[in-house]
């Protein structure tokens, strides 16, 4: 008499690479976000374990659900630049290549105060001016935005470049007073 059947699957190849499809909902690379533990989704083969690396350091992992849809979000991450990247690992244990970096930056520090530079191409404080819309040109963090205040009163905003640069023309005539920046919140 034949013994009952023993069934088995034998599986050798590698799940393909997993996808990273969004990083904090955001599907386009090189953005900056203030969240330090934003959710990672993506694809890979259906039941799988994905895991999430950021270079060569494990974030963690979860599974896929049955249509290869996973999400993940990592425990806080430090002010940064990431590159995640993600390993599927099959239920017959075998473990894909790593998926295409997803590239972001986290940036959850404030500022620091912007600095006035000079004030109608005038460097040294103090000097009396006859022009009554000045060009203010200053520092501050790159790529942000700078709103200038005459006492509380904001006059207007000037983005910042990439190498930390603004110039603030004023769209009125001002009246006799003192400038003053602040740095607006991002």
């Amino acid at each position: 008499e034949l013994s009952p059947v023993f069934r088995v699957v034998i599986k050798t190849t590698a799940p393909l690479a997993p996808v990273i499809v969004s990083v904090d909902g955001k599907t386009t690379q090189g953005f900056t976000i203030s969240k330090t533990n934003p959710t990672v989704a993506g694809t890979a083969e259906a039941l799988s374990t994905v895991e999430i690396f950021n270079g060569s350091t494990s974030l963690g992992n979860t599974t896929t659900n049955a249509a290869g849809n996973y999400s993940f979000i990592p425990a806080s991450l430090a002010d940064g630049n990431y590159a995640l990247t993600a390993k599927a690992k099959d239920l017959a244990g075998n473990i894909s290549v790593a998926s295409n970096a997803f590239s972001f930056k986290i940036d959850n520090s404030a500022p620091l105060a912007p600095v006035i530079v000079s004030v109608n191409n005038i460097t040294i404080q103090n000097q009396i001016i006859n022009n009554n819309k000045p060009p203010i040109a200053g520092t501050a963090e790159p790529n942000s935005t700078v709103q200038i205040f005459r006492d509380t009163t904001s006059l207007g905003f000037a983005n910042v470049d990439a190498v930390g640069k603004y110039t603030f023309i004023p769209t009125v005539a001002l009246p006799d007073f003192a400038i003053k920046k602040k740095k607006k919140t991002k």
